[in-house]
């Protein structure tokens, strides 16, 4: 290995170790006092929507104010990836934002499937996010469309309105 590639890989080091020190200290920035929920209370909160498909698959979640979440939502970055069709498209911005909430300690996001539509001769499957939240002592679930950073209260029916979309959630995996 000559000099100059000796210097690039000590660079490349420093590099790595700075964005990791950035990354651990913009996670901290946030004030994140998360409430332990246990699944069972998550069940019904969501049965209490009509939604009975759903994988849960630990014992308790990490939940946080919809205060914080909207500090969360405000930072994330992944609705400005682009859209790709079938390489990066609405599963793969659901999976990206479950993953940057989890970076953050919290596990309150679950994936989710089902439809939305303008028209509802014209329904689409579709993957989005479902949000675990408490919001003025209340818990309550909030449908969230990782692709344009909107957001909307599950209404009873599994149903919830983003813009001009209506969503209805089939299906959730949490954990």
């Amino acid at each position: 290995m000559n000099q100059i590639e000796e210097k690039l890989r000590g660079y490349r080091q420093f590099l790595k170790k700075g964005a990791i020190v950035f990354t651990e200290a913009y996670y901290r920035s946030f004030k994140i006092t998360p409430i332990e929920m246990p699944k069972d209370v998550i069940r019904k909160l969501l049965e209490g929507k009509g939604m009975g498909n759903m994988s849960l698959k630990d014992a308790e979640f990490a939940i946080e104010t919809w205060e914080t979440m909207e500090e969360i939502i405000a930072t994330e970055w992944i609705s400005n990836k682009d859209y790709t069709k079938y390489y990066y498209d609405c599963d793969n911005f659901a999976d990206a934002f479950k993953v940057y909430v989890n970076e953050f300690g919290l596990t309150n996001v679950a994936y989710a499937e089902g439809y939305r539509w303008k028209d509802p001769e014209d329904k689409r499957s579709h993957a989005f996010n479902v949000i675990i939240t408490q919001d003025g002592g209340l818990f309550k679930p909030i449908v969230f469309e990782p692709q344009s950073a909107e957001f909307g209260d599950m209404r009873q029916g599994r149903f919830a309105t983003l813009g001009d979309y209506t969503y209805r959630v089939d299906k959730i995996t949490m954990g």
